[in-house]
């Protein structure tokens, strides 16, 4: 789930406000049985891993996003929108896509350029799943281990090196897992920009482009995005 402001405009002005927002959720989390799995609030935007019992995410989030508008407009002097657009959620169909997104969330705020490392964040989930602090109780950090799964190792160093890992070498893992689709599953799953996969691939942009819609058509899905240039 992803919350953006319009143009501009600050989701989080300061330290207090960041607080207020997750108190927020964390009524949600433990009134309608939500599994947190993870979270990153930056300044214009949050990202969030829910998982629901029930379809009443949209519910969920309405009153959050209803109630921390008036917070916030009211303690800053404030008017208008908050938020930009209804909220974004997109279903998570597989916990290869559960992975991506927890991997994602995390390096958010090094993606940005915020930080240099995501343990340096610390409105975030990954310093809590790294282990580096306490568990907030509404945090289901069982839950995200559960995505990753482990073979022999605890599934806290699993997280880690699944969020330490650089995009090259995520690149080279599934191209040896996955030889025929690795490219759907680095741009869907993991949020890999193209232009890391052309580098990875030694092409340009255009011509990756035009390889993940082969792979694409070949499995017989409809193309997400279109060759550039």
């Amino acid at each position: 789930m992803t919350a953006k402001t319009p143009s501009g405009r600050a989701l989080f002005l300061d330290d207090r406000d960041r607080r207020r927002y997750l108190q927020l959720v964390a009524r949600e989390v433990v009134r309608r049985e939500w599994s947190l799995m993870t979270y990153c609030q930056l300044t214009n935007h949050v990202h969030l891993l829910v998982g629901t019992p029930a379809a009443d995410l949209a519910a969920g989030f309405k009153l959050i996003h209803e109630e921390y508008a008036r917070y916030l407009n009211g303690r800053h002097g404030l008017e208008g929108h908050v938020l930009g657009s209804r909220f974004y959620s997109g279903l998570v169909q597989s916990d290869r896509h559960g992975i991506g997104c927890l991997r994602y969330i995390a390096r958010n705020p090094v993606a940005a350029g915020i930080c240099e490392r995501p343990r340096d964040w610390r409105w975030g989930a990954h310093r809590a799943l790294a282990g580096i602090t306490d568990r907030p109780s509404f945090l289901d950090v069982e839950g995200a281990y559960a995505l990753i799964g482990h073979d022999g190792d605890h599934p806290r160093i699993e997280y880690l090196r699944l969020v330490a890992g650089t995009n090259s070498n995520l690149l080279a893992d599934l191209a040896r897992a996955r030889p025929d689709d690795w490219p759907i599953a680095a741009v869907e799953d993991f949020g890999i920009p193209v232009g890391e996969i052309a580098a990875f691939l030694g092409v340009s942009a255009p011509t990756a482009y035009r390889r993940l819609a082969a792979v694409r058509e070949k499995k017989g899905t409809v193309p997400l995005f279109s060759a550039q240039g």
